[in-house]
């Protein structure tokens, strides 16, 4: 467990160095427009609290699914349907991009790494 705040705090630290050279912060951006809009759907068509439409969003997006949500409308059901196929691609890809990002070495060159030559 002493371990997991370091690794956190350099995962936190990498994200806020790397988000304006790579273009997921677009990716992360409509990712978040696609939860915000399946919480104003599920709020307004399913009447659930808008804490209760974003956390059944995140849920099946994620392919959790506890099961303690689910739309009891036809037009309900027919949108998670579509937001299913739309939303977990895009949140596999964004997880993916995001670990393979975050697993690459970081290669910092030093001062006498060899690679400057004497002429």
């Amino acid at each position: 467990m002493p371990t997991f705040l370091p690794r956190f705090r350099r995962l936190l630290n990498w994200i806020r160095d790397e988000w304006y050279k790579t273009p997921l912060r677009y990716a992360v951006g409509i990712l978040i427009l696609v939860l915000i809009g399946g919480m104003f759907f599920y709020h307004r068509v399913e009447g659930w609290s808008l804490f209760d439409s974003l956390y059944f969003s995140i849920i099946t997006l994620a392919t959790v699914g506890y099961g303690d949500f689910s739309p009891r409308t036809d037009v309900g059901k027919l949108f998670t349907m579509v937001y299913v196929f739309v939303g977990i691609g895009l949140f596999v890809g964004v997880a993916t991009a995001i670990a393979q990002r975050y697993s690459q070495p970081h290669h910092k060159p030093h001062k006498n790494d060899g690679n400057d030559k004497e002429t």
